[in-house]
């Protein structure tokens, strides 16, 4: 998208022990994003979820979870959606240096007077590899609602995304750090309605990045983003890159 984008995202939980091995929880957030550019805001869009769980502590180790999700997506122009997902999972220290997290589950779609059903994947890999230097790891598979409009009676039902990527931390100094990494989107739209084919997008966006620590509350950041964007379509795609230079500022009280 081109012009200025606002995002924002707020989220609250609460936590409560049942006893030395078993926890609830619940939890709420409104996001959403807003497009300056005329052309673009047909993509407009907010979110509305609300969630519960349990997680059950099997060892100092290894912990299980289960949770149920709901979310409403709201957009400005195509079909809102309403999602129900259901999903089990753990979370396992592996040695003093690494960790891993993994949920599977099945998510409920409901859009345009239809129900689609897709797995929900979420794993994550955590790891310090040497003297202040830290790895993450993701992949996650769920079926979004973004860019689903393409004009009046033209929409696409469905758009299961994957999501993949890692990101890196190096500490020179108490003051100084680094980050750096890679993440991969891909796209696949189907259910058109208005004479809609499938289409397929894939997102590749390498980033870089340096914190600056000021005062003990005031830090600061700037950032480098790269992005390869490639559209696959059967009459035809297109394809785009972008640099995106960003400045920032953190404050902690």
């Amino acid at each position: 998208r081109q012009g200025d984008c606002r995002n924002w995202s707020f989220s609250n939980s609460y936590n409560q022990s049942i006893d030395s091995r078993l926890s609830w929880n619940v939890n709420a957030g409104y996001s959403g994003n807003l497009y300056s550019e005329t052309e673009y805001q047909s993509d407009d869009r907010q979110y509305v979820n609300i969630s519960t769980g349990l997680n059950y502590r099997a060892s100092e180790l290894l912990s299980y979870n289960t949770n149920v999700s709901v979310r409403h997506d709201m957009r400005s122009m195509g079909y809102n959606s309403d999602n129900l997902t259901v999903t089990i999972g753990f979370s396992r220290s592996l040695d003093p240096v690494s960790s891993c997290t993994g949920s599977l589950g099945l998510q409920t779609k409901q859009v345009h007077n239809d129900t689609i059903l897709t797995p929900n994947l979420n794993l994550g890999y955590n790891r310090r590899v040497a003297e202040g230097l830290s790895v993450n790891s993701y992949l996650a598979l769920s079926n979004e609602n973004v860019d689903t409009y393409r004009g009046p009676n033209a929409n696409y039902l469905s758009d299961v995304t994957w999501r993949l990527g890692a990101n890196c931390s190096y500490t020179l100094s108490p003051d100084v750090s680094y980050t750096f990494g890679i993440s991969v989107m891909r796209s696949s739209y189907s259910k058109g309605t208005g004479g809609l084919s499938k289409e397929t997008n894939t997102n590749i966006s390498p980033t870089i990045g340096m914190n600056y620590r000021f005062t003990q509350n005031l830090t600061g950041n700037i950032n480098y983003q790269y992005t390869i964007y490639e559209s696959e379509r059967n009459n035809g795609g297109y394809e785009y890159t972008r640099h995106n230079v960003s400045m920032g500022l953190n404050y902690s009280f």
